[in-house]
């Protein structure tokens, strides 16, 4: 599962996506207030992926998105320390 064009890896409260094809930083994304706990790529979206924190909220994120990766966020009211993310289905 996840992208065969990208790698990612969070550092605390950065991501850090690199290609995989050249091994260059593609993108550095900054967009949580406490630690990232859990990174997953989308299974049918190669070049989305989305994170977990500490702060309660869980990002969707899309490397190929020039203007703002970041394509949608929630706020659970809870540390988050894992997660999986199926896109087809809804529950």
């Amino acid at each position: 599962d996840g992208s065969q064009d990208y790698f990612a890896f969070c550092s605390t409260l950065s991501i850090y996506v690199y290609s995989t094809s050249d091994f260059q930083l593609k993108r550095l994304i900054a967009g949580h207030d406490k630690c990232i706990s859990s990174l997953v790529w989308c299974r049918i979206r190669p070049s989305q992926f989305a994170t977990a924190s500490l702060d309660g909220s869980v990002c969707i994120w899309d490397v190929d998105n020039s203007d703002d990766p970041k394509v949608h966020s929630i706020n659970v009211m809870s540390s988050v320390y894992a997660m999986d993310w199926d896109p087809k289905n809804s529950s």
